[in-house]
């Protein structure tokens, strides 16, 4: 299994990396397209340098092209088959720069931790009920109250979207297992959503990225071998 960890705070040129290669896999930007700078810099609140950085790896992968005097291009389409194990990856890569915005601005968690049992609780109920579909809503619900803490509406999004991909794509590789391991799967889900709600409500923010990066993990579990090889042959870039 490829490496996880990257360092307690995340680059911002990683963060660009995996935003401009997504919208390259979702096919929104096709080859041919011109890449703006500024556009990027501005849904991402970040300066430009982390974007050329990026922007510059890109290229000596070849999915990108610089061309003198004009600026990049997107030079390949990407198969959307790498769409959900990309996506795992960015999303705990967005959860660990939301935490360093909360931790930075030196958030009270315990503001939402009653808000966030109450969704807890919900979802316990669901899952008492085996309704899993339920369950991945909630799932859901929970996240967002608790990345909106961050305060970058675009990047919060960009871990939701990533995450519902996940979700969504796990619950329809499970579809055909046994009731057992589905409820087994979801247990764990709560386990470890209940941590980070725990950690949360204690203002130890630094300390739910282990737990989300452990819930990541057993998402990565219930994709399949190919799916699973497309994560771990991910960019180095993203791992250094």
């Amino acid at each position: 299994m490829g490496r996880w960890i990257m360092g307690k705070q995340q680059k911002l040129e990683q963060i660009s990396y995996l935003y401009i290669k997504d919208q390259i896999i979702q096919g929104l930007w096709l080859p041919g397209h011109h890449i703006v700078e500024s556009n990027i810099s501005t849904k991402l609140d970040m300066s430009r340098s982390p974007i050329r950085a990026a922007l510059a790896v890109l290229s000596e992968e070849g999915t990108i092209e610089m061309r003198p005097y004009r600026g990049f291009y997107v030079n390949e389409k990407l198969s959307k088959d790498v769409l959900v194990p990309f996506r795992l990856r960015y999303f705990i890569i967005c959860y660990f720069r939301l935490m360093d915005r909360i931790v930075k601005s030196r958030t009270n968690g315990r503001s939402c931790a009653e808000q966030l049992t109450v969704e807890l609780n919900k979802l316990k109920a669901a899952f008492d009920h085996k309704n899993y579909e339920e369950c991945a809503q909630l799932e859901m619900a929970i996240f967002k109250k608790l990345l909106s803490l961050a305060n970058h509406q675009f990047l919060v999004d960009e871990a939701l979207l990533c995450y519902e991909s996940v979700v969504t794509k796990v619950h329809k590789n499970l579809s055909s297992a046994s009731a057992s391991t589905q409820e087994n799967y979801q247990r764990r889900n709560i386990i470890y959503l209940e941590d980070i709600i725990t950690l949360i409500s204690r203002d130890k923010f630094d300390e739910t990225r282990t737990i989300c990066e452990l819930l990541a993990i057993h998402q990565y579990h219930q994709l399949s071998a190919k799916e699973q090889n497309a994560f771990d042959h991910a960019s180095p870039y993203l791992i250094k």
